[in-house]
């Protein structure tokens, strides 16, 4: 179970590698344990130390129902990659569940010159504490040694330049105009006159987190120059002079049936959501641009001196110093069980709303 190889040497016997990786587990285990879960110890992982002669990074994936090890050493002009070993992780007592409790991480490396035991525990602020034992076996007389890192980790920002495919332009029929049909002729029939409305700006202060509106009801219109989607005299979204992505939205619109437009924080909204009636969305409508993730990795984090909500490979939604609304947005993303994030229109959207 404990005996891993990518570099089989002959004569090596199996009980000592379980023997060897005993070791490593009990000599990890004796420093002050820090509660865990095996997602606080998977992702990218960077040396806090620049400079170090060691390792440099490791990356902790899981691949099926195993997870696996990759570490990277120094060496020029690029980091050395020692390979991909299985990884093993472990808790306090048998009865523990592995995946909320584990506290410890476990790999062997096999080389032709030596065997190394590397052992992760979890520190605090998104640091964890490796450690390697090295023992040579190539008679070189040198000392078996022991070394310690600390890594810390990396996070990946939400990637808004990559734009998606160019989306369809959905025509919308004005009201009240008939369809064709073949073989027909539509008689234009003149216009009646209209009263000129007076569309209201969207508001900036809002005195509730949510607005309810009828989908039915929803149309283009273009004030001052900007293309507004508009319900009565009200402005629901303004996409300034983008008519195409206005289009697109509200196909989008449509299409799930939103009637409440949410938003978590005032003046400038952190977080916009849009729901049906107290429902997330679901379906899928084909052309979206959306980027999935998973919610039950989703945490609070201060990233950089900012609030930031993250998982473990990448930031999700940026707070700055709100760390009351990371929290309330985190809540929010957990009670509707959202897990994709969607955008019209990047690297900066238009529109932005969550679905399951």
């Amino acid at each position: 179970m404990f005996y891993v190889e990518n570099n089989p040497v002959p004569g090596l016997r199996r009980p000592y590698g379980r023997c060897i990786a005993l070791l490593g587990v009990c000599c990890l285990l004796a420093f002050p344990q820090a509660w865990a879960a095996i997602s606080d110890l998977t992702g990218d992982w960077v040396n806090i130390d620049p400079a170090t002669r060691g390792i440099t990074r490791i990356n902790v994936t899981r691949a099926g129902t195993q997870h696996r090890i990759r570490v990277f050493g120094k060496c020029r002009p690029t980091d050395c990659d020692w390979g991909s070993v299985p990884a093993y992780f472990y808790t306090t007592r048998v009865s523990r569940p592995l995946t909320a409790t584990a506290i410890a991480l476990t790999a062997i490396y096999i080389k032709n010159y030596a065997h190394s035991i590397i052992t992760i525990r979890k520190s605090t602020h998104n640091k964890i504490v490796l450690t390697v034992f090295t023992r040579f076996t190539d008679n070189s007389r040198r000392s078996n040694y022991t070394s310690t890192y600390v890594l810390k980790r990396r996070f990946y920002r939400l990637n808004l330049n990559n734009k998606a495919r160019s989306l369809p332009v959905v025509k919308i029929r004005p009201k009240g105009r008939p369809a064709a049909t073949p073989g027909t002729r539509i008689t234009p029939q003149p216009k009646p006159p209209t009263p000129r409305l007076v569309i209201q700006d969207p508001p900036v202060f809002r005195s509730r987190d949510c607005i309810n509106f009828n989908p039915a009801s929803l149309r283009l219109h273009r004030v001052r120059g900007h293309w507004r989607i508009i319900y009565g005299t009200k402005t629901l979204k303004d996409f300034k002079k983008n008519r195409k992505e206005a289009r697109r939205s509200l196909q989008i619109i449509r299409h799930y049936g939103f009637t409440r437009q949410c938003t978590v924080g005032r003046t400038t909204p952190f977080m916009e959501y849009y729901l049906t009636g107290n429902r997330p969305p679901a379906t899928r409508l084909a052309g979206e641009d959306c980027i999935g993730f998973n919610p039950d990795t989703l945490k609070v984090m201060k990233l950089e001196g900012r609030w930031q909500l993250a998982n473990n490979t990448r930031w999700i939604l940026d707070f700055k110093h709100k760390r009351r609304l990371a929290r309330k947005s985190l809540r929010v993303i957990k009670r509707y069980r959202f897990s994709k994030i969607c955008f019209v229109g990047r690297p900066q959207p238009s529109l932005t709303y969550f679905r399951r």
